[in-house]
């Protein structure tokens, strides 16, 4: 395989005294931390795979990123084992207690509540984690080092202590202004003095996830999964604000029947290469996907980055995200017209539906895509908030892992035991449960995963070869993050870094187009704007990471700064 044969690794991103990406010889890591990547660096270098090198990594990202991700949160990952030539994508989404019913975040009057900073926090947004559950088992069928040497790693950094750096302080301080105050009192005092986050440079030791992390190593993830952990959890949540209507509370049976699940990839063709990611609980394949599809019809390469591409491509997500707010929920509860959304038929019809001379009035309809069962849907818009982490690693073996993790807003619930932060990942669920008359599909149900739009990407060339792996936080933009950029990559043949640093551009079924600010994207408003797009001016802070894989089997890697 192609993979075999790296020679070189070409180092392109590197941020003021921060290696975020790894330069040796057979092997690469991009990650969201100069720790993690250097941690994920040396366990290859020590001879580990990329599922050793992903223990390490979201292990530390729990410690030095817990605005982002960690064990109290989910996760999903692509990992293409370049032996088998297989790729298999793992499900650590979380889930709803096993107890909980459709009226799960109605108020007292029987109404849905109003989303808020307030009301997403506490302890009814959070969801059974799956992220520990996802690095073991993925350790267990692919790892080559021992787990509790792995663990070992992180323990001692835990004790040691790292600098709280700017990108904490500046989450501290916007989630103390939303809803993190000292009613959360255990993450208010370890990272709060004096009513004010801990200023930038401080030693942050965290002997109790140190703690946490010798539990599994003696007790195995059981101790999380039904054990001690469990329960210290559940203490944690019955102490906390913001509790389950009684009843549909998290309990230590949804711990012990929770599972991650191994899913078949979702791939469909671009041009000439095949693009796969995470299907459902996910919808960031499947939108991808019909964006990518959509665009399948029309010349991209020839027309480059312009005013027309950017209409294009907001004309394509607006089709993309009204078959998304309809259809895509957690496939074991609701009937999907799966490989009917990626139907090329279907989509070049969708397609038929842009005009190169104005743009689609908003909200665009879903489309009826063939094998669509009739569930009397109705769409939903259901906020997702941006605090998550992506890394990709590729190990010398040439076997890859593209994972997207996440606690949902800036430092989850805001409910932090044992060293660790825990989800609000129930709040991606749509707090209403019907409209009109008609269900719909991300709605809650007992043991049901919310809705996502991460997407963990793997883009394979005509010979089955994997050529890049990406992925990025930020909320349901991530997908158009992610498609662009591969746009940028393959069609527009940029450079990986600056595809990366693109200037963003975005519409998910919205009267307004959005286009990053301070970027090269602005130059096109006017001419947007004659095409009838409303123009909208945003900070659009990606965290994009990238591996590509070059024909001479050399590798780049790249990070976009924009959460520096």
């Amino acid at each position: 395989m192609l993979i075999k044969y790296l020679f070189t690794l070409l180092l392109l991103a590197v941020f003021t005294s921060n290696a975020y990406c790894a330069k040796k010889p057979n092997f690469a890591v991009a990650t969201s931390h100069h720790l993690a990547t250097s941690e994920a660096l040396a366990v290859l270098e020590q001879g580990g795979s990329a599922a050793d090198a992903a223990v390490v990594t979201q292990l530390l990202l729990t410690l030095v990123e817990p605005q982002s991700s960690g064990i109290g949160g989910g996760a999903f990952a692509l990992f293409w084992d370049n032996k088998k030539t297989q790729l298999s994508s793992y499900d650590g989404r979380e889930t709803a207690p096993l107890n909980a019913q459709e009226n799960y975040f109605f108020d007292a009057n029987n109404k849905p509540l109003q989303w808020s900073f307030t009301t997403v926090r506490g302890a009814k947004s959070v969801g059974v984690p799956g992220t520990l559950a996802l690095i073991k088992k993925m350790h267990d069928k692919h790892g080559k080092l021992d787990w509790n040497d792995l663990l070992d790693r992180i323990i001692k950094i835990a004790d040691k202590g790292y600098k709280l750096d700017k990108k904490i302080y500046r989450n501290l301080v916007f989630a103390q202004k939303n809803g993190l105050n000292k009613t959360y009192k255990v993450a208010y005092n370890f990272y709060f003095q004096n009513n004010k986050p801990k200023p930038i440079g401080t030693i942050i030791k965290n002997p109790a996830f140190a703690k946490t992390l010798k539990t599994i190593q003696t007790s195995g993830i059981q101790a999380f999964y039904g054990g001690s952990i469990a329960q210290d959890i559940l203490t944690a949540m019955q102490n906390s604000p913001q509790q389950a209507k009684i009843g549909q509370a998290l309990s230590i049976d949804d711990f012990k029947k929770y599972q991650m699940k191994i899913r078949p990839a979702i791939c469909h063709a671009y041009r000439s290469w095949k693009v796969c990611g995470m299907g459902p609980p996910s919808s960031g394949a499947l939108t991808v996907g019909q964006i990518l599809s959509i665009l399948n019809n029309f010349d991209m390469k020839k027309i480059g980055f312009s005013a027309e591409a950017i209409h294009l491509f907001s004309e394509a997500s607006k089709l993309a995200y009204a078959d998304r707010a309809l259809y895509m929920a957690d496939s074991d509860f609701v009937k999907m017209p799966t490989q009917g959304l990626l139907n090329s038929n279907y989509l070049q019809q969708r397609a038929k539906l842009i005009s190169l001379q104005k743009t689609l009035e908003t909200p665009v309809l879903a489309g009826i895509p063939p094998n669509n069962i009739n569930h009397k849907l109705t769409a939903d818009e259901q906020p997702e908030q941006p605090s998550t982490s992506h890394f990709n690693i590729v190990d010398s073996t040439g076997n890859i892992i593209s994972m997207t993790t996440t606690i949902e807003q800036g430092f989850g619930s805001g409910i932090m035991v044992g060293g660790f932060m825990l989800n609000n990942e129930l709040t991606d669920f749509s707090f209403k449960s019907e409209l009109n008359g008609k269900k719909i599909a991300n709605r809650v149900e007992g043991g049901k995963r919310p809705r996502s739009s991460m997407s963990p990407s793997i883009i394979f060339n005509d010979k089955n070869q994997p050529i890049l792996t990406i992925g990025s936080p930020g909320g349901s933009r991530i997908i158009e993050y992610v498609a662009s950029s591969i746009i940028a990559i393959l069609d527009w043949n940029m450079p990986l870094k600056k595809a990366l640093d693109l200037g963003h551009f975005a519409n998910r079924n919205h009267n307004i187009t959005e286009l990053e600010a301070n970027s090269n994207s602005l130059v096109f408003a006017q001419q947007l704007k004659k095409l009838g797009h409303k123009i909208a001016i945003v900070a659009m802070q990606s965290g994009l990471t990238a591996i590509l894989i070059n024909a001479d089997g050399s590798l780049i890697t790249a990070v976009d700064r924009r959460r520096e």
